[in-house]
């Protein structure tokens, strides 16, 4: 029940028992990251000034005023909109719209070069050892990662080992254990979501008219008392510096200055033993029991200046979370293995329990000294809170495979699951599978065609699966939470509505595939159809707001995944010298809900109904431009007397009537790939794929917002805008006014095909009669990309984004170039 598509059971792999002397492998890899894919392309500060007077303009003629005296007004008034001139003349932009003669840029910020780390180094260093004995098998290994994020003072460094041993003490005992530790620090500077201190948020935000540094009435740079420049804060009161000083977004901050001056320090420590015993009381009948457990230590550390950014109005701030995790899980089985003549036959018999501990604690303070980053430094310490969550899970589980001349195979387990997520009412689940394996390939009468065919096998199963997740540990108790206080009296406030007879979620699962081998294996692959349907859905039921309560959370509907695979794999050359194999592999995957307690839900972009799939966008549509007013249309349904539906345009976004409008589920999703081997040299490139997906990119939509907010940054699609009557264009005019020309429609919802070079290595094996003279056993010297190569139908974000189809705003992921090498001996 804690695997998310199946029960899988996992035998750790492991040396033989037979002597063999102590081999040491190194592995020592450097290089260079930077972004994936290119970001969005923002508009220059010249352009970016003439954007905001032609927005203004249009804002003054739609008021009724006349175009002359709008331009005029546009001219004067546009450093008083934006704040600040980055020119060198009072009013740059004449009433024609462009800049004024003489007129130079004093500074064009590019906010995102400025916060990005080109170029960011790897290096990553690898050792292990292992070897065995007649009854000893060990395998050690350590660790050291050093990694530079895309974004300014991003970092991460990992020390990590691990340590296995086993022994046969006895013919009958086995004993052994498996141990691991590690420990990384990361400076995480925000590079996700809508908070302003977010690297990529920020770049989104704030236009290139807006410095670095601050800058006095006339543009010129100020200087603190050692001569510093000081970093531009857009607070300053317009009484003190009317121009150059107080920005109309997001004031009080510097996302350059907060980078550079803020930590947010995360250290992770991770500690993991496992140990077994093995008791084998006969050939064909053994008894494991095994006890594993893992400490999970997060500790959060978020300092804010004294000085300059957000806190400083406090005198500094720091925020410390720890989080301390705890797993114990005790598992035994039994298991009984044995061959009848043509007969085979094995049984598992499984229990396991597992208890799970979740330890948070939370901190924080202000008012600190120069340099002081800790809690007791704190002058004024502002809350502290902290809580312990528990979760138990009892399973036992049962499996028998038999098979008949290794040509026959059936396969049967029933597990029941016992979780103190439900009520003692509804806290047992049992589910069951049944799988069979056909091999025709064997059969006699496939014998004529075996110079051909090598394997065709067809396999099916079905199998029930159980979840408990995504439902926190209570969900069936109406609890009281603490931490309501009035004064000194201590308070409590009880938990909403909850469902006391919630219960298990079910998982159903079909398959049914054909595996094949032709040609002496150059070619094999298999094809899968499954079927997947999760009744009794754990979900939030929405509830009026009137109840005091948003959401129930309960089982609700049911859901239905099916689809197919298909997978070849190809052997082209194999020679002595060369040797060339070929993969490919596709699938699609069609969701839909079968069931739900109300005819409709509707939760943001999306709206669920029986028929439908959970990732149908479900939203307005957009009509584009009118060419004679530069006005956004969309469209709406409107109904006329004889009850017949038309679609017609409306100017106004709150008439316009939300459709169906594709699934941010892609159509099909694989990937290819090759090796080639040449003597020394080899090749291995793996690529990935989506196509038919929509996703709905919320970043691209603040950045072609119309200038409805002063400073807000743009997109140089902005430049398509409406300008004159009669002009076809899909961007409307600008308007410094209050307009929805960017609200959520079609306008934004795109086409996110892509094609990714995954992972490309090209290595080159020393020969061995090199290697022999220095007792070396191997040396590899490769070079290694990731993320080499990207096309998408979508331009300035990662087309990997999230399944919903929507973006946040988020750092793009990293392409990787490296260069290492590998030793053994």
């Amino acid at each position: 029940s804690r695997a998310a598509n199946g029960v899988i059971l996992i035998t750790t792999k492991g040396g033989k028992y037979t002597k063999q002397d102590a081999k040491v492998s190194i592995n020592a890899r450097g290089g260079f990251s930077n972004a994936a894919v290119d970001l969005y392309k923002y508009v220059g500060a010249s352009d970016y000034m003439k954007y905001s007077w032609e927005a203004i303009r249009n804002s003054k003629i739609a008021e009724g005023l006349g175009e002359t005296e709008a331009s005029k007004y546009a001219s004067e008034n546009l450093i008083s909109t934006v704040n600040y001139n980055p020119f060198n003349k009072a009013n740059p932009i004449g009433t024609d719209g462009n800049v004024i003669s003489g007129a130079e840029l004093l500074w064009d910020t590019d906010w995102y070069n400025a916060l990005s780390n080109n170029d960011a180094f790897y290096n990553e260093y690898n050792m292990s050892i292992n070897g065995s004995s007649d009854n000893v098998v060990y395998f050690i290994n350590g660790n050291y990662l050093k990694q530079e994020g895309a974004i300014l003072e991003s970092e991460f460094e990992r020390y990590s080992g691990r340590v296995n041993l086993k022994s046969k003490l006895k013919d009958w005992l086995e004993v052994g254990t498996n141990n691991s530790f590690s420990k990384s620090i990361q400076n995480y500077p925000l590079q996700s979501g809508s908070n302003y201190a977010s690297i990529m948020q920020w770049s989104n935000t704030i236009a290139n008219i807006y410095p670095i540094y601050q800058r006095d009435g006339e543009g010129k740079f100020k200087y603190d008392n050692d001569g510093n420049k000081i970093y531009d804060y857009g607070n300053i009161s317009a009484l003190t510096q009317p121009v150059n000083g107080l920005r109309p977004l997001l004031g009080g901050e510097n996302a350059v200055s907060s980078t550079l001056l803020n930590d947010i320090i995360n250290t992770r420590i991770n500690f993991f033993t496992s140990t077994f015993a093995k008791i084998q009381f006969y050939k064909d009948l053994s008894f494991r029991t095994n006890f594993g457990y893992e400490m999970y230590i997060d500790d959060s550390n978020e300092y804010g200046h004294y000085k300059y950014g957000s806190a400083s109005s406090v005198g500094g701030r720091v925020k410390q979370k720890r989080t301390i995790i705890e797993t114990l899980t005790l598992t035994n089985s039994l298991n009984y293995k044995k061959d009848f003549g043509s007969h085979g036959l094995s049984v598992d018999l499984i229990s396991e329990f597992y208890d799970y501990k979740y330890n948070y604690l939370r901190a924080q303070g202000t008012g600190f000294l120069p340099d002081i980053k800790v809690l007791s430094g704190s002058t004024n310490p502002e809350s502290v809170s902290g809580y312990l969550n528990q979760e138990k899970l009892v399973s036992y589980m049962g499996r028998v495979d038999y098979n008949y001349m290794r040509k026959y195979f059936v396969d049967f387990s029933i597990r029941t699951d016992g979780s103190t997520r439900f009520s003692k009412n509804n806290r047992w689940g049992t589910f069951y599978s049944l799988g069979a394996n056909w091999i025709l390939s064997d059969e006699n009468f496939m014998k004529g065609a075996s110079d051909v065919i090598d394997l065709l096998k067809i396999r099916t199963s079905y199998g029930e699966l159980g979840n408990n997740r995504g439902i926190g540990y209570f969900p069936y108790f109406a609890a009281y939470s603490t931490g309501y206080n009035n004064g000194d009296n201590t308070g409590v406030l009880k938990k909403g509505i909850v469902d006391s007879e919630i219960k298990w979620e079910k998982t159903a699962l079909f398959n049914i595939a054909l595996d094949y081998g032709f040609l002496n294996n150059r070619i094999t692959g298999s094809i899968e159809y499954y079927d997947k349907k999760s009744v009794d859905l754990l979900f939030d039921l929405p509830l009026a707001v009137s109840t005091g309560n948003r959401v129930l959370k309960t089982n609700i509907g049911e859901v239905r995944n099916y689809g197919f695979e298909f997978i070849v794999n190809t052997v082209n050359i194999h020679t002595d010298d060369i040797y060339w194999t070929f993969t490919f592999n596709i699938a699609k995957n069609i969701n839909e809900l079968t069931k739900l307690p109300e005819e409709e839900i509707v939760n943001g972009s999306k709206k669920m109904m029986v028929g439908k799939s959970v990732y149908d966008f479900f939203i307005e549509e957009y009509a584009g431009v009118d060419p004679q007013t530069g006005d956004a249309l969309w469209y709406k349904d409107v109904t006329s007397k004889d009850g017949k539906v038309t679609k017609e345009t409306t100017k106004t976004y709150s008439e316009a009537t939300r459709y169906y409008q594709g699934s941010s589920l892609p159509d099909f999703t694989g990937g290819f790939g090759t090796y080639f081997k040449y003597k020394q040299f080899d090749l291995n490139a793996q690529f990935n794929f989506s196509v038919g997906g929509k996703l709905y990119d919320y970043s691209y939509a603040g950045l072609m917002s119309s200038l409805k907010s002063p400073g807000q940054q743009l997109h140089i699609d902005i430049e398509r805008r409406w300008q004159t009557p009669g002009q076809e264009t899909d961007v409307p005019k600008l308007l410094s006014s209050n307009n929805d020309y960017n609200s959520r429609s079609t306008r934004f919802l795109f086409n996110n095909d892509y094609l990714r070079l995954k992972a490309l290595t090209i290595g080159y094996n020393v020969p061995e009669t090199l290697l022999n003279r220095c007792k070396i056993s191997k040396c590899r010297l490769y070079f290694q990309a990731d993320n080499l190569f990207t096309w998408a139908t979508l331009k300035g974000i990662d087309p990997e984004q999230n399944l919903a189809g929507t973006t946040n705003s988020r750092s793009n992921m990293m392409k990787s170039i490296s260069f290492g090498v590998n030793v053994e001996f």
